[in-house]
Formats: structure tokens, sequence, C-alpha cells
């Protein structure tokens, strides 16, 4: 996304980069299951396009995310 995108980014590369890094560490020491593997993608998916969209990187982690 950030190498079409970069202007419409809100949130530097390197700040998304370092939260999905957390997250994917925070997930896989919960389980390196197929499943968890699948909310992680879900994670860093939603959060992309939050910031494309709104311009924040949050996910709230723990709930249901559609993509």
């Amino acid at each position: 996304m950030y190498s079409h995108w970069a202007d419409s980014m809100a949130v530097p590369e390197a700040e998304a980069l370092g939260r999905a890094q957390a997250a994917a560490s925070r997930l896989a020491a919960e389980d390196l299951s197929s499943s968890v593997r699948r909310t992680l993608v879900k994670e860093v998916c939603t959060m992309l396009m939050n910031i494309y969209d709104d311009g924040w990187a949050f996910v709230a982690t723990g709930q249901e995310t559609e993509v």
C-alpha cells in the first residue's frame, strides 16, 4: 500500500510496520495455529485500511474485524 499510496497514508510506514510486528509478536506468543495467522492478517489489513481511510492506526485487539 505504501509504495502506491504513500501520499494518502497519514501514519508513517515505519510506524505501521512496527504496529504490524508488535501484533505478530503478541499473537505468536499465544499460538501459531492457522486461526491465529488469520487473525493477524485481519488485524494488519484492518489497520492499513483504517490508516488509508481515516488516518489512524488503532485496531481493537481481540475483536472480530471485517476486511
